[in-house]
């Protein structure tokens, strides 16, 4: 009997419990607990599996400063979205369910149980970690206004701050810290008040303040971990704006109040980077150091032994050097020795020993199998001592092969790629120029002496191709025995998987692959240099079978590239193919001079050049050019030379430009005033064409013709004299040679193709009274950048426009709020729709707008790959009248 009426009291008392609009102890035990192990305990076991899974594939690139919190990417994201979905709806679950009071049917005031801010917080990270960072905003923002009393606020705050770097939203994230600094410093200070009152009051105070009834509102507090996460907050937002000081001097601040000793390894690495980009190497090198004491991954461990050698300097520096050294000979290394080597070369160039550097990295390359990144930074690193060395040819090389095998996330990337560019021309001109004077000079001596230097370079260009195959072959077995020394079982990976369900081993697989053998069409026998031809290869079987037998014998027969034959062939022979390669020699160098002048300014490099190309006494335009260029390039620096070239130019060229600016120097300003106003001339002459003045444009083009030989229009005043005199004359046959007078004068140019086009037309046939008029057509749209204009975006036929409509309006309310643009959808013709966005006050505004539109994936998605352009409303109307979308098209593309 007793057993039934405990059973009832206790069935009872659970029922009663499961209230949430009661704040009694039994309650809040039920709930709290319920909601601690049923919510937020199993959502944050969620995440954390996740982000372990995505940690342990993780690489991390230790060229660059580490991320202090690792993120997964849009990809990594997508495969994590289930388990962190999972943990958003527990924590739905419990809120809704055992949030005290119900969230439903009234506005809340407070909170009885404790964890339901914990678990809004999980939400906000779940949010963030998928990379939804305004949503994780809006969840972590709930916190701090609902939650104002706990602790929960300062952490909700710190993950705001962290959301706002991730979107670049810099300035909101500063000012959000500072306003964490300032509140918790009012809260260390209240709690600091609070205990010294304490202590100051007497035991019979502090016995009344307990018997007093009610409940007492307990301090605010600072979460445990506050000082760590605040100071990692500070430190990921300075080191994101490039702000590296302030950066490290927070990062002091978190190693100190780190006690996650698995986070210990990496914070010491993060702080030992900033050190060292700051200058403080002996800091840097202690950093790593005691990241090496700390439990960390074999990667990082190896890393930062590299990167203590390399910050590292006097005796110790020697005493790393030899650790590294060590370290290659370890067969556990054999993958790392393009790293070792990097460092090694690094010390040698702090140590100023530039020839020992240059092995080390050509070493690095050597070893470099497949991280591109090490490869890329090897050779960036050439090519800058190559660049100091204003050795620019073999820079170029350096900085091209860089450019080849790094993505554009290189850290450098786009210095890199400009100087490659810059220099490719230089590249270019001085070797065409050596490659031509070098068959110059073969083809300048006597038949015998030109066999026996071929025959000396034969011997040579073989003896060279053995010595690459040979190394290649050292390469090759160097590889293969560092990949066996590396695919051991404790290398980590799949291992479970079977090769091609292994992406990570697939993708290793083919790089491999094009490393040993180049990119390969994918076919049969692609190894096969002599393999039999395929249906496919052979066309549709038309061709003759002799014609068959003869492509296949010259598939079968390999041309040796260094037989005499195959070497002579390139020399020129005859006048005309000497002077055509002296041409070309000579405006190779010119444009290296002007390279050397103008963009990397070498004088000293450009005057060689220069005074080369005189040396050779052709006569050719180039002389002059030099010469000029060395007449001003001597100004106030060798008067005796200014004065050599100004003679020259004037005594051999007095009727060039040249000349004329050495007796004027105002005379290319003038020349250029005389274009404009001959330009001005020629347009009120086409104009003056346009309006049916034929006379006066055949009289002022005749007189331009006979009177001003110089004048750069004169091309387009022989056509209007010709396009004049034909409007004037019944018998258009009669105006043929005036046209073809143009194309005889001016071949080859706009002006002639037009003669040749009205002789077309006079020869079939027009009549008497037509006059073709061959001007440009002038376009029914007008151009006004004033404006007030649209955005028109052309759909697919398939498009699901309801769905695009929408899209494009979530767009313009998220980054366009301010304009208030209206989105309305709306077709040409039944399998033509379009979006029409509006208004934009000016073209600046719209073209804005289309910018963001073409580079912002959010909410647009394939919608980018549409045609999108701006129209002028007066322009919109004119287009749905005649539907000329192709005409508006062309418009838009003239004058937007």
């Amino acid at each position: 009997m007793k057993l039934h009426i405990f059973s009832a009291v206790l069935l009872v008392a659970l029922v009663l419990a499961c209230s949430t609009e009661k704040d009694a102890a039994l309650n809040r035990f039920y709930h709290q607990t319920t909601t601690k192990y049923n919510g937020w305990f199993n959502a944050n076991e969620l995440i954390n599996e996740a982000m372990r899974g995505y940690l342990v594939n993780r690489e991390e690139d230790f060229t660059e400063i580490l991320p202090i919190e690792p993120l997964p990417d849009e990809e990594s994201a997508l495969g994590m979205t289930p388990a962190l979905d999972t943990a958003v709806s527990k924590c739905v679950n419990v809120i809704s369910r055992h949030s005290m009071p119900s969230m439903e049917g009234r506005s809340k005031k407070e909170e009885y149980n404790k964890w339901i801010d914990r678990v809004w917080l999980t939400i906000g990270k779940s949010k963030y970690i998928k990379g939804e960072y305004q949503d994780a905003i809006d969840q972590f923002e709930y916190v701090t206004k609902f939650f104002k009393n706990k602790p929960s606020k300062f952490t909700a705050k710190i993950w705001i701050v962290k959301s706002h770097v991730r979107l670049k939203d810099y300035r909101s994230a500063e000012l959000l810290l500072k306003e964490i600094e300032r509140d918790s410093e009012k809260v260390k200070t209240a709690l600091e008040e609070k205990k010294s009152s304490e202590k100051s009051s007497s035991k019979i105070i502090r016995k009344q303040n307990k018997k007093k009834k009610g409940k007492k509102e307990k301090p605010l507090k600072l979460p445990k971990d506050f000082e760590y996460e605040f100071n990692k907050a500070k430190a990921d937002l300075y080191i994101e704006t490039g702000k590296l000081a302030e950066a490290e001097k927070a990062m002091v601040e978190v190693v100190r109040t780190c006690k996650n000793r698995k986070e210990a390894a990496r914070m010491h690495y993060i702080l030992a980077q900033l050190s060292v980009r700051n200058g403080n190497n002996s800091q840097g090198v202690e950093n790593y150091t005691m990241t090496l004491r700390k439990t960390a991954k074999f990667n990082m461990h190896f890393s930062a032994r590299l990167n203590r050698a390399m910050a590292s300097s006097g005796a110790n520096r020697e005493k790393l050097r030899k650790e590294l050294n060590k370290m290659l000979r370890d067969s556990k290394n054999a993958e790392y020795k393009d790293q070792i080597y990097f460092a090694l070369g690094d010390m040698d160039q702090s140590g100023g020993e530039i020839d020992l550097a240059m092995q080390k990295f050509t070493k690095s390359v050597y070893y470099s199998v497949s991280n591109d990144r090490q490869k890329g930074a090897s050779y960036e690193r050439m090519g800058d001592i190559r660049f100091g060395q204003r050795d620019y040819i073999r820079a170029q090389k350096y900085y091209d092969s860089c450019v080849q095998v790094v993505s554009e996330d290189y850290k450098n990337y786009d210095l890199v790629r400009t100087r490659a560019m810059r220099l490719k021309d230089l590249v270019v001109s001085i070797e065409t120029a050596e490659h031509n004077d070098s068959l110059l000079r073969i083809a300048a001596m006597p038949e015998d002496q030109r066999l026996a230097f071929v025959e000396k370079v034969k011997k040579q260009l073989e003896e060279e191709e053995r010595i690459r195959q040979e190394a290649e072959a050292r390469r090759l077995a160097e590889i293969q025995a560092m990949q066996a020394s590396s695919s051991g079982p404790n290398q980590g990976g799949s291992g479970g998987k079977w090769y091609f369900y292994n992406q990570k081993q697939r993708t290793e697989g083919f790089e491999d692959f094009k490393r040993i053998w180049g990119q390969r069409t994918f076919e049969d026998d692609w190894r096969r240099s002599n393999k039999m031809p395929t249906i496919a290869d052979m066309g549709d079987g038309t061709s003759e079978e002799g014609e068959l037998a003869d492509s296949l014998a010259e598939e079968t027969e390999p041309v040796d590239p260094f037989a005499v034959e195959t070497l002579l062939a390139g020399i020129p022979e005859g006048d005309s193919s000497i002077a055509a390669l002296q041409e070309e020699m000579l405006e190779a160098k010119y444009k290296a001079g002007r390279i050397y002048q103008g963009e990397l300014e070498e004088d000293q490099l450009a005057i060689e050049q220069y005074e080369d190309i005189i040396s050779r006494k052709i006569e050719d335009k180039h002389i002059l050019l030099s010469s000029f260029q060395l007449y001003q390039l001597y100004q106030g620096k060798d008067e005796a030379k200014v004065s050599e070239h100004k003679n020259y130019i004037l005594n051999n060229y007095p009727n060039s430009d040249y000349a004329n600016f050495i007796r004027d120097p105002n005379f290319f300003i003038k020349k250029k005033e005389r274009e404009k106003l001959d330009m001005d001339d020629y347009l009120k002459v086409v104009d003056r064409f346009g309006q049916g003045m034929y006379s006066i444009v055949k009289i002022r083009a005749n007189s331009i013709i006979e009177n001003d030989p110089a004048n750069a229009y004169r091309s387009g005043y022989m056509l209007l004299s010709a396009m004049s005199q034909a409007a004037l004359t019944r018998e258009k046959e009669e105006t043929i040679p005036a046209f073809e007078l143009v194309i005889e004068s001016f071949p080859g140019t706009p002006e002639a193709e037009r003669a040749q086009l009205m002789i077309d037309i006079i020869k079939n046939g027009y009549s008497e009274d037509i006059i073709a008029d061959f001007g440009a057509t002038e376009s029914e749209f007008e151009y006004n950048p004033s404006s007030p204009l649209m955005v028109i975006i052309l759909l697919e036929k398939d498009d699901n426009t309801n769905e695009a409509k929408t899209n494009v309006s979530n767009f313009g309310r998220e980054f366009f709020s301010s304009e208030k643009l209206k989105v309305q959808l709306s077709q040409f013709d039944e399998n033509r729709p379009f979006l029409m966005v509006r208004e934009f006050e000016n073209e600046s505004k719209g073209n804005k707008y289309l910018t963001s539109f073409l580079r912002t994936k959010k909410h647009i998605g394939d919608l980018q790959d549409r045609q999108i352009f701006l129209i002028t409303n007066d322009n919109f109307v004119k287009l749905i009248g005649n539907k000329n979308l192709d005409g508006y098209l062309k418009f838009y593309k003239d004058f937007y």
